[in-house]
């Protein structure tokens, strides 16, 4: 039986409950803005609309919970349990959620622009059309997770695992990403401009159609990726590993893919005008040989065709 003395007292800010077992309660729309819950047991609860604006729930189980259209903005869930949640459409702007476990958790069209996932677990979780502007997941588990169209304008995603995470027509502009692993992402339309994706590993990924506008992929690992008709202006690749990949139709002006590593993959029909060649294998003899339809220009750098690096080119 529900006890209405608890109920009473959790619908008014600044409730202090800790560690109680509200398992299952109905809150929908209750007021626990400021609430103290922590260690509390809020499985399975309906938080459906409720306003936890302020509220600590620190390490709290809130596992199986409704928090559709909920308010949490600078809520504390450091720690806290929201595997298989509903977070649906909430409010979770400026929220602390630093080690928080959300695994399969449902938060598509959530709000968690300058919220802290630092360390967070998001593996399988639905993240669609979600706001993540200047949100923290440095370091973040996001294995197989749904980013398609979501805002990461800004975003800290450095050393994050976004292996086989789908990113497509998501708006990363100026977001970090540097170290983490994209291995079999799906980034294809997105908006990357700016972006730093400097020590990244896109092994298997698929960036077709891409914005990568004056993008820092430094030292990228780019193995047998599918880059076609991305843009790559002004980008930086110098040290950049790109082997077995396709970048077909691709846009390198003024990029600077200074001693990068460019094996068995096909630039065929790509813009390379102004592009900086030297020290890749890349003579424009041998360029214009295997990829006759490519464009470039008179500050089109080259490398020296006795350079000695060893270069494999594959046809289209």
């Amino acid at each position: 039986m529900i006890d209405q003395a608890i109920l009473c007292a959790l619908n008014s800010p600044d409730t202090e409950l800790i560690g109680r077992r509200l398992a299952r309660f109905n809150l929908t729309r209750f007021n626990l803005s400021g609430a103290h819950l922590v260690g509390s047991d809020l499985s399975s609860a309906d938080l459906s609309q409720a306003d936890l604006t302020g509220a600590d729930l620190s390490g709290v189980n809130l596992s199986g919970a409704d928090f559709y259209r909920s308010k949490l903005c600078g809520a504390i869930l450091v720690g806290a349990d929201l595997r298989n949640a509903d977070l649906t459409m909430a409010d979770l702007r400026g929220a602390n959620l630093a080690g928080a476990h959300l695994s399969d958790a449902k938060l598509s069209g959530v709000d968690l622009s300058d919220a802290n996932l630092s360390g967070a677990t998001l593996e399988f979780a639905d993240l669609y059309e979600a706001d993540l502007r200047r949100t923290n997941m440095a370091g973040a588990e996001m294995f197989r997770a749904n980013l398609s169209f979501a805002k990461l304008e800004c975003a800290k995603l450095f050393a994050a695992n976004l292996q086989a995470a789908r990113l497509a027509g998501s708006d990363a502009r100026s977001a970090c990403f540097s170290g983490a692993n994209l291995t079999n992402a799906k980034l294809d339309g997105a908006c990357l401009v700016k972006a730093d994706f400097s020590g990244a590993d896109f092994s298997g990924a698929s960036i077709a159609d891409a914005n990568l506008e004056e993008s820092d992929l430094s030292r990228a690992r780019l193995v047998q990726v599918r880059m076609t008709k991305v843009d790559l202006s002004g980008a930086r690749l110098s040290l950049a590993r790109l082997l077995g990949s396709n970048v077909s139709g691709g846009c390198f002006v003024e990029a600077d893919m200074w001693s990068s590593t460019i094996a068995q993959t096909s630039y065929a029909g790509c813009n390379l005008s102004g592009t900086n060649l030297q020290r890749t294998g890349i003579s424009r003899e041998r360029a214009l040989t295997e990829h006759p339809d490519i464009t470039h220009s008179c500050s089109t750098r080259w490398d020296h065709p006795q350079s000695g690096k060893r270069i494999v080119l594959m046809n289209s």
